[in-house]
Order: C-alpha cells, then structure tokens, then sequence
C-alpha cells in the first residue's frame, strides 16, 4: 500500500535517482471535464467577483445554452479569463483559450476551447510543478499524445 500519490513522491523528491519517469497525456485530457468545469466555475465567480455580483449572469448564461445547446456557449469563458486573470495579463497564449466569435451576438460552441484551459489548468501546470523537483534528480519524458482520447 503507498501512502502517497506518484505525483507527491516526485515532488518531494521520493523517487530512487537516475530513475527515468515517463508522463503521458492527451491533448484533450480536460475535455470531459470542460461541461462541470464551466458550471462549477461560473457559479464561483458569480460569488467572488465584482462584476458578476450585481446581475444574475448564470440566470443569463443558463438562457443561451438553452436556446443555443451548446453546453458552453460563447463569450462567457472568455469573460471568466478575463475577470480571473485580467485582461491585460492575457497574453500570446489567448488564442489557445479564447472562443472569439466572427460576428457580434451570434454564438458559437466553445468547449474545445475551455477543454483547453481545464487540461492546462488542472493536468500541466500540476504537473510542472512536480517536474521542477524531479529534473533535479532524473531524467523526465514527457509524451504527448496530440489524438483525442474520448469523445464526450
């Protein structure tokens, strides 16, 4: 029986030196995790941010995926990153985050967009911040698998 996960043992160091460790993901890991993710986070921002606080954005939000089924519709994980990271802080890497529409006020599904940010959130800058300890005393392959894993 371990008493810790892979990922605290490398990043406290737990691992024998010179042990190669391979860590694998998919490019889309988050994707099934993107509907719960946006849920849950709208609802968190809704209680901890300002400019949601004084409407009733998940009253509207709820509106549009009904009338569009997408189950993240357009431009409101746009409007989460910009209220989390602020928009000036938003840098090259929007392009891979942002569900920038053509056209003003038609909306457009952007779930693979916010799989995006949930994979990168929650998988590789964990991740990092356990591989920062382990390149110190072994050597990392990281595999990226670029096909989707599932389809949800």
């Amino acid at each position: 029986m371990f008493d810790r996960t892979v990922r605290e043992s490398v990043r406290l160091g737990l691992v024998r030196p010179n042990t190669p460790i391979a860590w694998s993901y998919s490019q889309h890991e988050g994707y099934g995790f993107s509907n719960n993710g946006f849920g849950l986070l709208r609802y968190w921002i809704q209680d901890n941010y300002q400019p949601w606080e004084d409407v009733n954005k998940n009253a509207e939000i709820q509106a549009v995926i009904q009338n569009s089924n997408f189950k993240i519709p357009s431009d409101y994980p746009d409007q989460m990153l910009e209220l989390m990271y602020g928009a000036e802080n938003i840098g090259s890497d929007a392009h891979l985050f942002r569900c920038d529409t053509d056209e003003p006020g038609v909306v457009t599904d952007c779930k693979p967009y916010f799989s995006n940010w949930i994979t990168t959130n929650n998988f590789v800058c964990n991740a990092r911040n356990s591989f920062d300890i382990a390149i110190q005393v072994t050597i990392v392959y990281i595999i990226l698998f670029l096909l989707a894993s599932a389809i949800f």
